[in-house]
């Protein structure tokens, strides 16, 4: 399986009040419908499927990100079979491939929204840490 790309339907931001001390931060990602491209796979050697996704990102009742849209995905022949029969119950492995996709997409733009929105971020920046060196320590003794 290979994936071809994303399209977003839905990309929303909201912030409902200011916020308060403590939020409970709350993420969710849905796979909706699946469904078979005829348009696409008519461009392409294998069949072409798109999922529906909702990618939720929920800040108790003062905020929530929302990315609604379907990834396309080229399948071999010999997964057909297993992706028509379990359209409402994809396995792990490509549930898997789907949200790792989903997530490197919308990761930058719902840190922008986030910052626009005054909201923490979903997840949490690097930071640096110096460790002292041998050497100030070494002066110090002396």
């Amino acid at each position: 399986m290979r994936i071809i790309g994303i399209k977003f339907k839905k990309i929303s931001a909201e912030k409902f009040k200011e916020e308060q001390k403590n939020i409970e931060l709350k993420s969710n990602f849905t796979l909706k419908e699946v469904e078979k491209d005829n348009k696409i796979s008519k461009l392409s050697v294998n069949p072409v499927y798109n999922f529906n996704f909702v990618y939720l990102i929920d800040y108790d009742d003062i905020a929530s990100l929302v990315f609604e849209g379907s990834v396309y995905i080229e399948v071999e022949e010999d997964k057909v079979k297993e992706i028509e029969k379990n359209k409402n119950n994809v396995d792990n492995d490509l549930k898997k491939m789907i949200l790792d996709f989903v997530l490197s997409k919308t990761y930058i733009e719902s840190l922008h929204l986030e910052e626009r929105l005054g909201l923490p971020f979903h997840i949490r920046p690097p930071q640096v840490t110096f460790q002292k060196s041998n050497d100030s320590k070494d002066k110090k003794d002396k």
